[in-house]
């Protein structure tokens, strides 16, 4: 079977999603992809971006996130009703909140999702979007020369159920009260928003930001350190990580907390409020236990030695449990080939 893929972050396309584990949008993250696509074709499947071939040569189509009608391959497509086409929803309501309006997904024969509240029936699926399941060398506590660190990108949503907010929170008490004890990294921190006029002016004014260079700058927090290329070189050098989600939804559990775990960096986790059904409560440190910054930070200056060991016990117990694997290209491999390929369930697939 020819399998088509279609991203709606245009990077991942021109099959450079099957190409290079690297991606522009986080340290990685298409070492997935890579792996289903080897698992695919040691069972006798092509796969590619459907903006490399003719859109009659593919046996179905993925889509990852909602293309909207004003994708063209996605109208020819629409055209060629013999081709299934398939729908996988991986950016969350405050980011996307067309991947989720129902008439959008009468099209598509299935539809993938991690959001547990939409999982039902024979028509939405469950799937943990998948991580690149691999330790890498760890330093030793006592050499972890950051205390606490956020690796993100400045982002503004006016969703209700946005976490930005959450996060500018931790980093205003920080600026305020214990600067040194906090490193920050990611893009758009050198720039300005404006909350009270909503999401779609802040979208506007950071596409400006991209194309104009000379817009006025302004750095907001003192430790901010600018962008990295690989976070998980700074994330093996911290003690802690506050790994808050973009929002707060059933399911949505991203690679923030895994890049965590991988780098031995204790996470302090806000964001899927049923976390606990995917991931031990002991590995992380639950932000929702906390009423305020102030009680959060004693918490973690405070720690003790054993405390924080054991914290750090209960990541490798887990990334050596047999669970860590719903979240490998393995399971994403064999949800493909049962859903789109048509394997049986029950069938040995050797993988």
């Amino acid at each position: 079977m020819n399998i088509g893929f279609y991203n709606f972050y245009t990077v991942y396309n021109q099959n450079r999603m099957f190409c290079s584990p690297e991606s522009p949008l986080g340290h990685k993250l298409a070492a997935p992809a890579m792996r289903v696509a080897e698992i695919l074709a040691h069972h006798g499947h092509c796969v590619s971006t459907i903006d490399t071939e003719p859109l009659t040569s593919y046996d179905s189509v993925v889509f990852l996130d909602y293309p909207t009608r004003f994708n063209l391959l996605f109208r020819q497509l629409l055209r060629l009703p013999r081709i299934p086409l398939y729908l996988m929803l991986n950016e969350n309501p405050s980011i996307r909140p067309d991947n989720y309006w129902r008439r959008h997904h009468r099209v598509f024969r299935k539809v993938f999702t991690w959001h547990d509240d939409l999982v039902g029936g024979d028509k939405y699926v469950k799937f943990l979007p998948p991580v690149a399941l691999e330790c890498e060398p760890r330093e030793e506590q006592q050499t972890r020369s950051r205390f606490c660190v956020i690796i993100s990108s400045n982002k503004f949503s006016n969703h209700t159920a946005e976490l930005c907010s959450a996060r500018r929170r931790t980093l205003d008490w920080f600026a305020q009260n214990q600067p040194q004890y906090m490193d920050l990294y990611g893009a758009g921190w050198d720039r300005w928003f404006v909350p009270p006029f909503g999401f779609l002016f802040n979208a506007v004014l950071n596409r400006a930001y991209q194309r104009c260079s000379g817009l006025p700058r302004c750095v907001t927090y003192p430790f901010w350190k600018g962008t990295i290329p690989n976070k998980r070189l700074v994330l093996r050098s911290s003690k802690f990580s506050i790994c808050y989600e973009n929002a707060v939804f059933p399911g949505y559990i991203t690679e923030k907390i895994f890049d965590c775990f991988f780098a031995g960096c204790v996470p302090v986790y806000l964001g899927a409020p049923n976390i606990t059904r995917y991931i031990p409560a002991n590995a992380f440190i639950d932000r929702r236990q906390f009423p305020s910054e102030v009680e959060l930070f004693h918490y973690l200056r405070d720690m003790p030695q054993t405390e924080y060991l054991a914290y750090r016990a209960a990541m490798d117990d887990f990334l050596r449990s047999p669970e860590i694997q719903r979240f490998g290209s393995e399971a994403f491999a064999k949800l493909i080939l049962e859903h789109v390929v048509g394997a049986s369930p029950t069938e040995e697939m050797n993988i």
